[in-house]
């Protein structure tokens, strides 16, 4: 069980997916069989608990390494000025700490990127 306001939620996913299109379209203008973006979900445990793990996949033009640690800041974006706010990434951020999970990325820069978004499972018996 996942404690999640699912609207938000679904902003992060759409959000995500929406990245993935644009990458897609601008490595692969026309059609080709590796223009897809791959949402998938699991369970993981770890030090800090149980998770759900969402992720989100494409083999695009990957997250050039030296952008990488500002993906996430507020107003920053790789896009032009008329095709993106840079807050995308920034508020999905902010949605799912918000909902105790985290939120990161891997990347391999001209072969793709993956988006992982880790909520905390509860149990029945856990307390609100």
């Amino acid at each position: 069980m996942v404690r999640c306001r699912s609207q938000q939620i679904q902003q992060v996913l759409v959000n995500l997916i929406v990245n993935s299109q644009v990458a897609l379209n601008e490595r692969y203008p026309e059609h080709d069989e590796n223009k897809i973006v791959s949402v998938t979900a699991s369970t993981c445990c770890d030090d800090d608990g149980s998770w759900l793990r969402i992720t989100v996949e494409d083999h695009a033009k990957g997250i050039p390494e030296d952008i990488q640690g500002r993906v996430f800041d507020p107003f920053f974006t790789s896009k032009a000025r008329d095709q993106g706010t840079g807050l995308g990434l920034s508020v999905s951020h902010g949605i799912v700490v918000d909902h105790h999970g985290r939120m990161s990325f891997e990347t391999q820069e001209g072969q793709f990127t993956r988006f992982f978004v880790d909520l905390p499972l509860y149990s029945e018996s856990d307390t609100p």
